[in-house]
């Protein structure tokens, strides 16, 4: 992996991507309807975490690109 500092959006911030795998994993539910609770459960709580993912990755990024420029202006990271 390798990382950008100057890059506006570091990487797996993008909800996009954790809307569209919530997405996906919502399709596999549809195919397990008539399965049993425990079958079902994996795959419920990940649609539960990339539905999370997806709305709080926005606000981490803010958090994210505000101390950033707090630790640029303190010094403790190069601009």
């Amino acid at each position: 992996m390798s990382l950008d500092p100057a890059s506006p959006q570091p990487q797996n911030f993008d909800s996009a991507i954790h809307e569209e795998q919530a997405a996906l994993l919502r399709e596999g539910l549809t195919l397990l309807a008539g399965a049993p609770p425990e079958r079902r459960a994996p795959l419920e709580e990940m649609v539960a975490l990339t539905e999370f993912l997806a709305e709080r990755l926005p606000e981490l990024l803010n958090e994210w690109h505000d101390r950033r420029q707090k630790l640029r202006a303190s010094g403790k990271l190069p601009r």
